[in-house]
């Protein structure tokens, strides 16, 4: 659950852990504070592993710290499995870009990477609807 799901369910954060939408708000900030660390430590820890194991490998991180947030009781923890959650985001995205660039046809690593951009948004944005319909 990246930024674009929280922001719409802040309202219902809030009432749920009966805490302010500006302290839901929080889990926000949090996940981009992980977002912002987590991208050059990951990918520079990332360097001497193949692409396809570090990706899979970071999916791996996103599922397990997404699943601990939604199984976590109180704020405090909420904060830190959002921080975590955000660690291998921007890796994620600046791995995925190169290997975009690398699967196309010599000439065509631009329309692949948009390729990929393009793809993801939309799957925010449908990953966004759905999520809202599940939150209890």
């Amino acid at each position: 659950m990246t930024e674009f799901l929280m922001m719409g369910l802040l309202p219902d954060i809030s009432r749920t852990l009966s805490i302010t939408i500006p302290e839901a708000g929080h889990l926000i900030s949090i996940y981009a504070l992980g977002v912002v660390i987590g991208a050059p430590i990951m990918v520079g820890l990332a360097g001497h592993y193949p692409p396809k194991k570090v990706l899979i490998g970071l999916m791996l991180m996103v599922f397990v710290f997404n699943g601990l947030f939604a199984v976590t009781p109180n704020y405090a923890l909420l904060l830190t499995a959002r921080f975590l959650a955000g660690l291998p985001h921007g890796a994620f995205f600046g791995i995925g870009a190169v290997v975009a660039s690398r699967l196309a046809a010599p000439g065509r690593g631009g329309a692949f990477r948009s390729g990929y951009v393009r793809r993801f948004n939309c799957c925010q944005y449908h990953r966004r609807s759905f999520g809202y319909f599940y939150w209890p």
